[in-house]
């Protein structure tokens, strides 16, 4: 005997099934057998039972799985039974006809979505067996699946394979919601799961470690929250979370458009500071430098809203805090203020050096200019503008390390700072310590002073060198606006 299940539905009823084709059910716990071998049509004889599936609907529903490859037979033999094995259905269907079968699943939430793992690999049905879809997205290979659990807590669905290790699909909720309602709209967006703000690193950078001999370890899911999407066709799409109040809090840009099923993940934190430079271009060097993030968000009730191919679509999302914590809401809020006011002072320092950057380019370009129209220009212009190149240099250098230098040569600078300042604070469900409120005190203050320096490098250096660059006919500087103090320095709202 290889194969024993009970009903989930009514105790004593129990089916068993023999490596040889022995198919049996008992319904007093045992006192009594009734033999099924050669019920199911079609079944060749002496086929193992490879699986066992009592049905959660009724006591007397159960599929079964056979298996005849030890006599070169690679058929998929799957049916169903709605009678306690009286009478027996086929629900092969369009499943490969040379992929033999190991294991049968009905879904515990939705009893139409049954799975099935094979020598090849995973299928899903959606209609209760009568057609089959390969569920392989984009990296399950083809691997002899022998067990299937739909995980009762967390609602993934977790594969056991023969030779390539556990794959867990996170949240099948979206597989539990198809219909055919669901696959005739344009856009579709699936419910969401509620999601958990913890703690999600771990040593540096969340790693193991860099050793040659290191233990394997799988990767584990994206923090936040899966937002899991259909689209009929291949159309532009875009995902924005909105906060209680019904403001966006965070665009998350590029999202999969795939036609099908798509998933992208949020994880659960504000738009990130604005950016010296554009997100695609090459990383800076210098040093272990990581694109900023906005804060994580509070504990709470926000709006998940997907705009596709004319359409939008919502979809309310929970996220809670780790119930292990037991941090106070007042707390949290406390870091949430302090973390937004941080982002919103790199935001300003980058808007900064993007300015910098531009003036210097066309000083650079003004100075060539000057040079090639009149090799003799006048040294007062020459020196205005060598002077003002070493004056927006030296503003750089205070608020970022050139990336012309290793990083490790100069010390973190006013945006590294405000960065680390964020991701130590925004690490923990905790308020922030007395050190950490006197030092963002601190950078606070260099905020100020650095930015109102180049405020007045706008005010009074800019007008003073466009004025003498137009004296000698070799253009302007773009004026540009001053940088803006972040209104979250001064009011208690939040962005």
């Amino acid at each position: 005997m290889i194969r024993i299940a009970e009903s989930p539905v009514e105790a004593g009823v129990i089916w068993a099934g023999t490596d040889d084709g022995n198919l049996q059910l008992t319904r007093d716990a045992g006192k009594h057998w009734t033999n099924l071998t050669g019920k199911a049509p079609g079944v060749p004889k002496f086929a193992e039972v490879a699986w066992i599936e009592p049905s959660r609907t009724a006591a007397g529903v159960a599929y079964v799985a056979f298996e005849h490859h030890w006599f070169d037979d690679f058929h998929p033999y799957l049916y169903k039974t709605t009678d306690f094995g009286k009478t027996w259905t086929s629900i092969s269907g369009n499943l490969p006809q040379h992929d033999y079968l190991w294991v049968v699943k009905e879904d515990p939430k939705n009893p139409q979505v049954l799975y099935v793992g094979s020598e090849l690999g995973l299928h899903v049905s959606f209609s209760g067996g009568n057609q089959w879809v390969r569920m392989h997205l984009k990296n399950l290979p083809p691997v002899a699946v022998r067990d299937i659990v739909i995980h009762p807590r967390e609602n993934d669905l977790i594969l056991g394979t023969h030779g390539r290790s556990i794959w867990i699909l996170d949240d099948v909720s979206p597989l539990q919601q198809i219909n055919e309602q669901v696959l005739g709209e344009s856009a579709y967006l699936f419910g969401l799961r509620p999601a958990l703000r913890f703690d999600a690193r771990g040593g540096f950078a969340g790693g193991l470690g860099s050793g040659g001999n290191k233990p394997f370890s799988g990767p584990n899911p994206p923090y936040g929250a899966p937002i899991t999407y259909y689209l009929k066709n291949k159309v532009p799409a875009k995902i924005e979370i909105l906060d209680s109040a019904g403001k966006v809090i965070r665009d998350l840009g590029q999202v999969p458009q795939d036609q099908g099923l798509n998933r992208v993940t949020w994880d659960l934190r504000y738009q990130g500071p604005n950016l010296r430079r554009p997100a695609d271009a090459e990383p800076e060097t210098g040093g272990f430098r990581l694109r900023p993030q906005g804060p994580q968000v509070l504990p709470g009730k926000y709006t998940v809203r997907l705009t596709a191919d004319g359409q939008t679509l919502t979809r309310e999302l929970e996220v809670r805090a780790d119930p292990t914590i037991g941090a106070a809401e007042s707390d949290l809020r406390t870091q949430l203020d302090i973390n937004l006011k941080l982002r919103d002072m790199q935001s300003s320092v980058n808007d900064a050096l993007r300015s910098i950057d531009t003036w210097r380019a066309e000083l650079e370009q003004a100075e060539k200019s000057v040079r090639t129209l009149d090799p003799h220009a006048p040294k007062v212009l020459t020196g205005l503008i060598s002077e003002r190149t070493q004056q927006l240099s030296s503003l750089e250098l205070k608020m970022a390390r050139p990336d012309n230098i290793p990083g490790y040569s100069v010390g973190p600078r006013l945006v590294d700072r405000l960065g680390q300042l964020l991701a130590a604070i925004d690490r923990v469900l905790a308020a922030p310590t007395h050190y950490q409120v006197e030092h963002f005190n601190e950078l606070k203050s260099e905020f100020l002073a650095d930015i109102g320096d180049v405020n007045a490098f706008i005010e009074r250096q800019i007008p003073e060198i466009n004025d003498t660059l137009k004296r000698n006919s070799a253009g302007a500087l773009m004026p540009g606006k001053p940088i803006e103090i972040p209104a979250s320095l001064t009011a208690n709202g939040r962005d």
